[in-house]
């Protein structure tokens, strides 16, 4: 027998909480992309902890970026991307 369990822990100041799918996991690096003037740029993150359908990242994100919610590594810096494809 085992049990399970999910303890709520505090964020650093520096990390999101981000849905999995807005995380790349390529054989170069680990990404996300985030959004700004309609186009997109690829930001190297570390991946903390994980739950179900989210995961804490840290990197050169700040408060209030726009983030793809269901990334690829299809979508290529520079691309033009629409509102409809990112994190609220």
């Amino acid at each position: 027998m085992y049990a399970e369990v999910n303890l709520q822990m505090p964020a650093n100041d520096s990390s999101f909480i981000v849905p999995k799918t807005a995380v790349v996991s390529s054989t170069e690096k680990v990404f996300v992309i985030k959004v700004a003037d309609h186009k997109a740029t690829w930001i190297s993150v570390k991946k903390r902890r994980e739950s179900e359908s989210s995961v804490e990242v840290y990197g050169d994100i700040k408060p209030g970026d726009h983030l793809v919610k269901t990334a690829t590594d299809e979508i290529r810096n520079g691309s033009e991307i629409k509102n409809e494809r990112m994190v609220d």
